[in-house]
């Protein structure tokens, strides 16, 4: 029996095979890396025991594990800061793998996957073209100079695919396609709103551009939230310094942060270098590097993932308990569950009610080689 999710589930738990080892030794089930390392190559199962502690180990269920991956994801760029480490990095991919894959999953059911909006991929090798680009995808968006209001919503409504989740510091982005067609993106949960917009937007510079280049991405992801007629209309062509007053209401406007209204204007060349560097240390006396004052008055929240899964379950298509797993911070009591409307019923209506669902039950059962042929507990554990 084949587990490919044995291994995404390890990595999803930010856990190493020596990790694993040394969990499963405190439950009592003494198993080496390299009896991990074949069960996730396929090269032997584990018996029911052993599956039923990995389980524990990785906070999965048996039944995730024995299913399989319904989608590929190609992950194009990861935007990280040093502190993030190798681990971490497998982690936050493995998890946002299955997130994508229960999107597509969603999608599919309801009859959503139309091709995307992104029609062009640009193709960019320095500051200009990336300028260029930008400007191509408001044009081929029809977005002209004004402010978005939400670039999550913009980049759901042309076909791409955001999710967020909590995660460690030093996590910004990251950016993929499922099964090769559909633009994914991957952001960290509680950042301010003008720091999701600018990550959103570097992470489509990604797809839309196909770009590694991270200084690319990020001219991209400027010149895509402030063109530059916007920039000149609002602050000039010339400048002999910024004012910063001027500049938080700006942020509250665009939803762009201050930093990058300074780097903007440098790069335009609105203002000269001596005057970039010289508010740029005024910004860094003030302690704004990392807490700007002011925000942005539109929420950035990616809301189509969480609306699919509440449809879904709304419509009796996933269970509560999946439900909770996809949203864990979902607050969801239905008025009257389906148990509790087959405790109400007589033993007859209930027998009638619970019929069709065992028959269809079994047929997916006898259907399933996976299931028809599980041996697993039959197997000697494997204590190589």
């Amino acid at each position: 029996m084949e587990l490919i999710r044995l291994k995404q589930a390890r990595l999803m738990a930010g856990l190493t095979q020596k990790d694993a080892v040394a969990r499963l030794s405190g439950k009592g089930i003494e198993l080496t890396s390299a009896a991990i390392s074949k069960y996730e190559q396929g090269k032997g199962s584990p018996s029911l025991r052993i599956l039923n502690a990995l389980c524990a180990v990785y906070q999965v269920t048996p039944t995730f594990l024995l299913s399989k991956p319904s989608v590929t994801v190609e992950w194009l760029a990861f935007r990280q800061r040093t502190s993030l480490s190798a681990g971490h990095r497998k982690a936050i991919q493995s998890r946002a793998s299955l997130y994508l894959e229960e999107y597509y999953s969603l999608r599919e059911m309801f009859d959503l996957n139309s091709r995307p909006a992104f029609t062009n991929q640009y193709s960019v090798s320095n500051q200009e073209d990336a300028e260029a680009a930008a400007a191509a995808l408001r044009s081929e968006w029809q977005l002209g100079s004004a402010p978005i209001p939400s670039v999550t919503d913009l980049f759901e409504s042309k076909g791409g695919m955001i999710v967020e989740f909590d995660t460690v510091d030093g996590f910004d982005g990251l950016s993929g396609t499922v099964n090769n067609d559909f633009p994914a993106i991957v952001i960290r949960r509680n950042l301010s709103a003008d720091r999701k917009r600018f990550n959103i937007a570097h992470e489509i510079a990604h797809d839309y551009t196909g770009t590694d280049d991270e200084k690319l991405a990020h001219r991209f992801a400027a010149a895509f939230l402030l063109p530059s007629e916007t920039v000149f209309s609002e602050i000039g062509e010339k400048r002999r310094k910024l004012n910063l007053t001027e500049l938080l209401e700006l942020k509250k406007k665009h939803g762009v942060s201050i930093q990058a209204w300074v780097r903007r204007a440098y790069n335009l060349r609105v203002i000269t270098k001596e005057s970039y560097q010289s508010t740029c240390r005024w910004i860094s006396r003030k302690g704004w590097r990392r807490n700007e004052p002011g925000e942005y008055c539109f929420p950035e929240e990616p809301v189509r993932f969480r609306q699919l899964v509440l449809r879904a379950l709304s419509e009796g298509m996933i269970t509560n308990a999946w439900a909770s797993h996809l949203l864990p911070d979902m607050e969801y009591t239905p008025i009257d569950t389906q148990l509790s409307r087959l405790m109400k019923m007589s033993d007859q209506e209930r027998a009638e009610a619970l019929s069709p669902i065992l028959e269809r039950a079994a047929e997916d059962y006898l259907k399933s080689k996976d299931l028809t042929d599980l041996r697993i507990a039959e197997e000697p554990d494997d204590y190589e």
